[in-house]
């Protein structure tokens, strides 16, 4: 059904925001997302109201100049405390699961960067800025060198303190013209 998520029957984010518009009187049958996160993740998420909006942040998105943030909790201690991390990534068509490759011609180059913000107990806080937006960048990217996100049970391992990942979309900033 529309509106519905694959996963379940619950409404998505997109049909929420629908519906409360509808409450309200208003009718923007044209909602859709520009920016979304996986579902056990927590945080911002960017729905644009208007094709034209949806075009232009569609636009920027694909030239890369969003700024996203993430805070995220890692497993150990990150370590150097800032850095930039580049892989190539694919995806597994079976598994559907991200995976680091050196084989470019079938992967595509997930960059970010970091800054140690905080070591916990077994673990850091840290501020992840994407320059690319791949499926899974942040979870795969950690993972693959040593420092899989607390709560991660694909890439990492269950945690008693957390039920989903510890990440969280802290930051999003994304500029719109007059005419949208």
């Amino acid at each position: 059904a529309a509106g519905v998520g694959i996963e379940s029957t619950e409404l998505t984010l997109v049909a929420r925001v629908e519906n409360a518009h509808q409450k309200r009187g208003m009718r923007w049958s044209e909602i859709r997302a520009v920016h979304r996160i996986d579902r056990m993740t927590s945080g911002l998420v960017l729905v644009a109201r208007t094709p034209a909006a949806r075009s232009e942040l569609m636009r920027q998105f694909t030239r890369r100049e969003p700024l996203r943030q993430y805070l995220a909790v890692c497993e150990g201690r990150v370590d150097p405390a800032e850095g930039t991390m580049v892989s190539c990534l694919v995806e597994d068509p079976k598994s559907h699961k991200m995976r680091p490759t050196t084989d470019r011609t079938v992967g595509q180059e997930a960059i970010l960067h970091y800054q140690r913000l905080e070591p916990l107990p077994g673990a850091t806080l840290v501020r992840v800025r994407l320059e690319t937006g791949r499926h899974n960048q942040i979870r795969v990217q950690f993972a693959e060198r040593g420092w899989p996100l607390v709560g991660d049970l694909v890439y990492g391992h269950p945690s008693p303190l957390i039920r989903r990942v510890a990440l969280h979309a802290h930051d999003l900033e994304s500029r719109l013209g007059q005419e949208c």
